[in-house]
């Protein structure tokens, strides 16, 4: 039996240390498989309840993208590997409904992402993004404590 090569590893990222640490383990995979990452951002669209003081949707969604994207770009960027293409998407919607049509959109062969560790009843009302996308993707998932 082969080694596994994994040549689209998505890794979602919602800036936690726990993603982080996804994104180390996808750049070692990826270098090992000579394949490439892409970082997916989703901004939960479920959880926008207060923009009031911002005059459209539109204008909330343009501030969002730009902080997302200076956040990725100060976490990640510098910690790249010239060896290993990295690609970012920002999505909007349920994490974890985008996360798995993200997936199947690039052919991905495998997620690697973090975990939080909720508990207790904040687990129970909200779920765990990571625990849906383990149990309905059709890929191998690996989840990052």
């Amino acid at each position: 039996m082969g080694h596994l090569k994994f040549k689209n590893i998505l890794v979602p990222v919602d800036f936690s240390k726990y993603s982080h640490r996804a994104y180390f383990i996808a750049l070692d995979m990826a270098r090992c498989s000579d394949g490439r990452i892409v970082l997916l951002h989703v901004l939960d669209t479920d959880y926008i309840t207060d923009v009031a003081h911002i005059s459209t949707r539109d204008d909330y969604m343009d501030r969002w993208r730009k902080r997302a994207e200076e956040k990725m770009q100060k976490l990640y960027q510098g910690e790249q590997d010239k060896d290993v293409q990295v690609q970012i998407l920002f999505k909007e919607g349920k994490p974890y409904e985008k996360v798995l049509e993200t997936a199947d959109e690039l052919k991905a062969d495998l997620i690697i992402l973090g975990s939080r560790g909720k508990i207790g009843l904040e687990r129970a009302l909200f779920g765990s993004v990571a625990g849906k996308v383990a149990r309905l993707c059709e890929i191998p998932v690996l989840i990052v404590k």
